[in-house]
């Protein structure tokens, strides 16, 4: 019986020690699989952050961070400091939620992260001329922590980062490009919870629904997101006002998957 019995507790500790085990192992997978989104700043971010930028900061780097700050400042958490490459410890790289600041090059921090996380790397060629990136990441010294990289190939490409940055909290996808050159169109897209490249599609088929009753005519069109009509995951809303005459024409449309379906026709607002 005491052999039985002792038999017993040793099965029933394996069966404890395999659980605990495959616990551990089942969070671990979790935290390195869940979805990460730019929708998560500032949220992610009010607590326990750090930003950093190169050692040799130009004047763009260190103004993009100190936006950064400001940004934050608004959302009442924690002020985050802001120390160069060349201070930044193991120790904090772990602690905290990283916001890594830079130009192709300029920080050694943002390249191993970019390195470990197998993510592209930032060159002449990506983003590219005057282009920026803005990219939420794994931390890769502590699964609970995040990363948000604000770079860009060139000094412009980094303006246009940080310019987008207060727009990206309707963004549900882990990185976006954006170009200096195209900053009003693309902080309008961000704004709608889209990228540039989506927002381009939605204006041409929305400029060619509208031309269909006003042909020949260029004027401006207003966008305004209906999030209490996307009853469909991943679909995008708008209402689509047409500034060619008084009262306005405007129409709603659904962009989902690439495509755009009008789900509202014509109506007139005073």
């Amino acid at each position: 019986m005491l052999i039985k019995r002792k038999w017993l507790l040793i099965v029933i500790a394996l069966i404890v020690l395999i659980g605990t085990g495959l616990g551990i192992s089942s969070c671990n997978i979790f935290q390195s699989q869940r979805e990460l989104a730019l929708s998560q700043y500032p949220s992610a971010f009010k607590k326990n952050t750090l930003i950093v930028v190169g050692e040799n900061a130009s004047s763009t780097e260190s103004e993009a961070a100190e936006a950064v700050v400001a940004d934050l400042a608004k959302y009442k958490g924690d002020v985050p400091e802001i120390k160069n490459d060349a201070e930044v410890t193991e120790k904090d790289k772990g602690n905290h939620n990283l916001i890594l600041i830079g130009i192709k090059g300029s920080n050694r921090v943002l390249t191993e992260v970019l390195e470990k996380n197998k993510a592209e790397m930032i060159t002449d060629a990506y983003p590219g001329e005057n282009k920026g990136v803005i990219e939420i990441l794994s931390n890769p010294w502590n699964s609970e922590r995040v990363v948000l990289v604000i770079a860009g190939s060139d000094e412009k490409g980094l303006r246009a980062g940080s310019e987008i940055l207060k727009f990206i909290y309707e963004l549900d996808k882990a990185s976006v490009v954006v170009d200096w050159e195209q900053i009003r169109n693309d902080k309008l897209a961000v704004s709608l919870g889209l990228t540039p490249s989506e927002f381009s599609i939605l204006d041409k088929e929305v400029h060619e629904y509208f031309s269909q009753y006003f042909p020949g005519t260029e004027y401006p069109i207003v966008y305004t997101r209906l999030e209490e009509l996307e009853d469909k995951p991943g679909s995008i809303v708008v209402q689509a006002e047409a500034r060619v005459m008084m009262p306005s024409p405007t129409a709603i449309f659904r962009f989902r998957d690439a495509k755009v379906s009008v789900i509202s026709e014509i109506k007139y607002e005073h």
